[in-house]
């Protein structure tokens, strides 16, 4: 078994030419605020589109936006065959039956076998009834996703997943886990000064570090890998303290847990940390925004035309900038929004010189980006890879 992580909970698994996918999320926002943080590379997203849909298995753990991209999942998976936990509740089952065309199978604590895999799920329902552990087996390996299940489970669960590590290998069962902020609690509630918030950011990290170390010990297992927290917050209120919430949980994150990090991987589950990014392997995020940009110059025949995330540092003779945040770019980049939301709805601002006529650059800006939006709902990310 190879396992690479893709970012956040997303783990692409591969045994004998034949590939699990765990919870996609590539570049949509989350909850209308979340980004990712980091975003995918462009090259995993690319692999892992060029997969064929009959060797490609998505497990969905359950229905929050940062497990399930619909925009990635209905424009390149939505042939795949996906399984989901077997909730009570039909949310996650009919999100992903409006996407898909492939199966939804539903799993629960007993083994399911598809492809090479050998699949099942276990929900601790006094916890919460809506997410669930997908374990998923070969005969030599072991992974358990926990993904947002970083909570002290019962002797009854441990029991369970214990008899599926009992028939692994020693040292071939790898424990992925959440041990991070996942909400804007403490940080977006101004009721709360500074110290108060970052007293209550320590707590949580040490409720964290209790239940992931009481379940290893319990599970008979040396290290966890920390996933499932890599997320930004895109409007957090104004605070006067230097590290983010995920920054200051990752300094208290106990010696036993380890954080993965994009396109990290385990080969035959020995763990093999990813050099940093390069510039010649950009994020899903900069290669598209930037490939957007070509092509609407090459639409407009004008290389004066810029695309930005804030306003120029300087003001170019007879260059235009269309400037807004980052949520707003992406839900152009996946066609939600045109380019006019910013030069007629106003979600961003366009800087010119004062003097300088631009109504011919906003008609050819306008009109790519709705060739651009039928495009991307017809491609999707295919659209920037030029396929």
């Amino acid at each position: 078994m190879r396992i690479q992580h893709i970012n956040h909970a997303s783990l692409l698994i591969e045994n004998n030419g034949q590939y699990i996918l765990t919870d996609p999320w590539v570049i949509s926002p989350a909850f209308g605020g979340w980004t990712q943080n980091p975003y995918p590379q462009t090259d995993l997203i690319e692999q892992i589109i060029s997969i064929p849909a009959k060797d490609l298995l998505i497990a969905v753990s359950h229905g929050h936006d940062d497990h399930l991209d619909e925009f990635f999942i209905s424009s390149h998976l939505r042939e795949s065959n996906f399984v989901v936990p077997k909730y009570k509740s039909p949310g996650t089952r009919n999100r992903l039956r409006k996407l898909i065309t492939g199966d939804l199978i539903e799993i629960g604590e007993e083994e399911v076998n598809l492809n090479s895999f050998s699949l099942s799920a276990f929900i601790q329902e006094d916890y919460t009834d809506a997410d669930g552990i997908i374990t998923i087996r070969t005969e030599n390996n072991l992974c358990v996703h926990a993904n947002d299940n970083w909570h002290e489970y019962t002797d009854n669960l441990v029991s369970k997943i214990k008899v599926l590590i009992d028939k692994t290998p020693e040292g071939k069962s790898v424990f992925l886990t959440q041990c991070g902020i996942a909400d804007c609690y403490p940080w977006n509630y101004p009721y709360l000064n500074d110290e108060e918030c970052l007293n209550i950011i320590s707590e949580r990290a040490k409720g964290f570090n209790e239940a992931i170390t009481s379940n290893l010990k319990r599970l008979g297992l040396n290290r966890a890998y920390a996933y499932a927290n890599q997320s930004k917050l895109n409007k957090p209120h104004a605070r006067n303290i230097a590290e983010t919430p995920y920054d200051l949980v990752q300094g208290k994150m106990d010696p036993s847990v380890k954080q993965l990090n994009p396109k990290d991987y385990f080969d035959n589950l020995e763990y093999k940390k990813h050099e940093p990014f390069d510039f010649f392997n950009p994020t899903i995020f900069e290669f598209c925004f930037l490939e957007y940009q070509n092509l609407a110059r090459r639409y407009c025949k004008n290389e004066n035309v810029f695309f930005q995330t804030s306003p120029p540092k300087k003001q170019e003779k007879k260059c235009v900038y269309y400037v807004a945040d980052e949520l707003t770019w992406i839900k152009i980049l996946t066609g939600e929004l045109t380019l006019e939301s910013i030069s007629i709805g106003g979600l961003g601002s366009v800087f010119k010189e004062n003097n300088f006529n631009s109504r011919e650059i906003h008609y050819k800006v306008g009109n790519f980006g709705y060739i651009a939006q039928n495009n991307i709902k017809t491609k999707g990310l295919n659209y920037y890879f030029n396929k």
